[in-house]
């Protein structure tokens, strides 16, 4: 059976496995917590979010799994030429999680939708010169129920 922590595994591994306009080194969390100092280096936390459980048909089983993709770093600025390129990096990351499952436990996770429902934080943006941007990606799993 298909866990939310093994999606949110390959979703880490696969982001590691790719190369993006920023580089970064993914890690996966479970309440991701930096100080400001530890956000010089941009940070993206990949985080276990929720799963729901439906009937999908007779002896199916359907599971929609969130994972949360954090992106952060502490800016020197939060003018354009500081904030564009995270914010394309954060475009980036929902284009390579469009349409691309993942596998785990010999069980296929089939991209469902990515969400970013606030590009970024303003609160953070404002009172700590900190980026912060959330996707969620949810990933549907059929199986036997």
């Amino acid at each position: 059976m298909i866990v939310v922590t093994d999606i949110a595994e390959s979703i880490k591994d696969g982001l590691d496995g790719e190369t993006f306009s920023l580089p970064f080194t993914p890690t996966r969390e479970f309440s991701p917590s930096f100080d400001l100092e530890e956000l010089a280096t941009l940070r993206v936390a990949v985080v276990p979010r929720g799963l729901e459980d439906a009937l999908a048909g007779r002896g199916l089983a359907q599971q929609d799994v969130r994972v949360d993709i954090g992106v952060m770093k502490k800016l020197d600025d939060v003018g354009p030429t500081d904030v564009d390129p995270l914010v394309s990096l954060v475009e980036e990351i929902v284009e390579y999680l469009r349409k691309r499952d993942f596998n785990a436990d010999e069980t296929t996770a089939c991209w469902l939708r990515t969400e970013v429902p606030t590009l970024y934080s303003h609160e953070h943006l404002n009172e700590n010169r900190q980026f912060t941007s959330v996707v969620t990606a949810t990933y549907r799993v059929i199986t036997a129920a």
